[in-house]
């Protein structure tokens, strides 16, 4: 396995953290709380994101371990479609409300899912 050997996953990550920044900026534009801090913390956060996907790779090719990486990945597509349900729930209305809940579930069963992954690897002396 290369590092970012599933580039298809990275360019969705991207496209949904670019849509969540799009409907974050027109959520907050309608509700007139726009704020320049606002975007640069928004910003910041992506980077966060991206930043920490890239050290999950770090880890796997460091350590051996495969899918972290991917499980970090899919857990931030998630977080980002949830806040796209969100936003886009707040300008139209028509998104159902149990759909941000049902992604909230689906996160936090690939957090477990990633805790009992790091659990499972041997400790190296």
């Amino acid at each position: 396995m290369t590092i970012f050997s599933n580039k298809r996953l990275v360019l969705l990550l991207i496209a949904f953290i670019a849509a969540d920044t799009g409907f974050g900026h027109l959520r907050a534009l309608r509700k007139g709380g726009w704020s320049s801090s606002n975007a640069r913390w928004g910003l910041i956060s992506k980077l966060v994101e991206l930043v920490l996907v890239a050290l999950m790779y770090l880890c796997e090719w460091c350590f051996g371990i495969s899918g972290i990486a991917n499980a970090a990945i899919i857990y931030f597509i998630v977080c980002e479609a949830a806040s796209i349900a969100e936003n886009i729930g707040d300008l139209n209305g028509d998104i159902p409300k149990e759909l941000p809940e049902a992604l909230k579930e689906f996160r936090e069963n690939i957090i477990a899912r990633i805790i009992s992954k790091i659990k499972g690897v041997k400790k190296w002396r």
